[in-house]
């Protein structure tokens, strides 16, 4: 199961419909825990994790340390997952599978789909995420 961090310091507008979109994850299992990364906490913040359960961390640091599973999907709020991202990142696990790329849907015209990353927290610790995205060479592209 994964721990999920999700980075709100960025478009922290697009964090409910990040935190819809993971509920499959959840009913399929792959999810264990969210965490919501942001340095300063809104009431909208502090209504969606009493809501949904998830927790607060003020930095990317914090969250990777406290996450209650060794495996982390770490994604920004403008990641939406594709249709059977769960199951995709389900057999990937079964099959022995360890770090990850999830290419998102959406986007635009001129502006790729945000996607997110699937990897061990000893690779998480002090990570550039944008580099460790870009880095992840031999991950899986789910």
């Amino acid at each position: 199961m994964l721990s999920v961090i999700i980075d709100a310091q960025i478009q922290p507008e697009r964090l409910m419909g990040l935190l819809a979109a993971l509920a499959e994850g959840v009913v399929e299992g792959v999810v264990r825990e969210v965490q919501i990364v942001a340095a300063t906490l809104t009431p909208d913040i502090e209504a969606l994790c009493e809501e949904t359960g998830a927790r607060t961390a003020s930095d990317v640091a914090s969250a990777v340390e406290r996450a209650r599973s060794e495996l982390l999907l770490i994604a920004p709020t403008g990641f939406r997952p594709r249709d059977g991202w769960a199951e995709a990142v389900a057999r990937h696990l079964r099959d022995g599978g360890v770090t990850a790329k999830l290419a998102g849907r959406g986007g635009g015209f001129l502006r790729p789909a945000a996607g997110a990353v699937i990897l061990r927290r000893d690779q998480a610790r002090g990570a550039d995420f944008g580099a460790v995205s870009r880095g992840l060479k031999g991950a899986a592209r789910l």
